[in-house]
């Protein structure tokens, strides 16, 4: 049984630091939610355990937040924001500045990943009109952003 069961957890995890299983059609979460059901197929977990493990205020915030993001990706909030981003520079200091604290800030209250998608193809499109290499203010929204997401670093 210890056998399985860490032969399962080291499957688990080679497949999230992969992202996916090559030939397979899942990512991360379907990685995820495949090793419970095999944990509790084998007999490693019984229901109760696995409905314990579960913390289910933190599902309904993300939930929550997902539905937010989503509204707000839907309104066209995400591409308004990204657009002023990309406009309200006058140099390539101040636009960077811009964008870390747009992205830190939305990162602070809303779900991050919606953040990075619905807004990095706007500030692409907007730093090359500018002819700027946008790789550098990619790199450092994308830290603001990991940064400011995390509420125990704000404090």
């Amino acid at each position: 049984m210890t056998a399985t069961i860490l032969g399962l957890f080291a499957a688990t995890y080679l497949g999230m630091a992969l992202g996916r299983f090559p030939g397979l059609r899942i990512d991360r979460t379907g990685i995820a939610l495949v090793a419970a059901i095999l944990l509790l197929a084998v007999g490693a977990l019984d229901t109760k355990q696995a409905v314990e493990a579960i913390d289910f205020p933190t599902i309904f915030i993300l939930l929550g937040l997902m539905i937010l993001s989503a509204q707000y990706a839907g309104s066209g909030f995400y591409d308004w924001c990204a657009l002023r981003v990309a406009r309200a520079a006058r140099s390539p200091a101040r636009l960077l500045a811009v964008i870390v604290a747009v992205g830190g800030g939305l990162s602070a209250v809303l779900a991050n990943d919606v953040v990075v998608f619905a807004m990095t193809p706007m500030l692409c499109v907007g730093l090359l009109a500018w002819r700027l290499d946008p790789r550098p203010y990619l790199s450092l929204f994308d830290r603001a952003r990991s940064f400011f997401c995390q509420p125990s670093r704000l404090r």
